[in-house]
């Protein structure tokens, strides 16, 4: 039964991605960069396809910052990240992480 329910759990997550995937090119033309400008020039002297190409450079390097911070530091410092919310004067709840030496 285990086999079934972790399948059918990679089952959803493939379809979620594939619909962000699909959405991200169908309405923000993220991935739309095989289409040439009208009269194959640009409104700069810039190529067309560099805005969507340094749109998804950013983006990876957001995602490789977050991996570094939140995976690979713990595992090679041997430590883990323990979250603790605090309440400051004004009433707002904010979110800090501490480093804690794993055991």
């Amino acid at each position: 039964m285990e086999k079934y329910v972790n399948l059918r759990c990679s089952s959803i997550l493939a379809i979620l991605f594939l619909s962000f995937l699909r959405r991200l090119i169908i309405e923000f033309k993220v991935l739309d960069f095989m289409h040439w400008p009208l009269g194959g020039k640009g409104d700069t002297s810039l190529p067309h396809w560099l805005y969507p190409i340094i749109g998804i450079a950013v983006l990876v390097c957001g995602g490789g910052v977050w991996a570094v911070w939140r995976v690979v530091l713990p595992r090679v410092g041997k430590f883990k990240w323990v979250q603790t919310k605090e309440r400051l004067g004004d009433g707002t709840v904010v979110t800090r992480f501490r480093r804690e030496k794993k055991e």
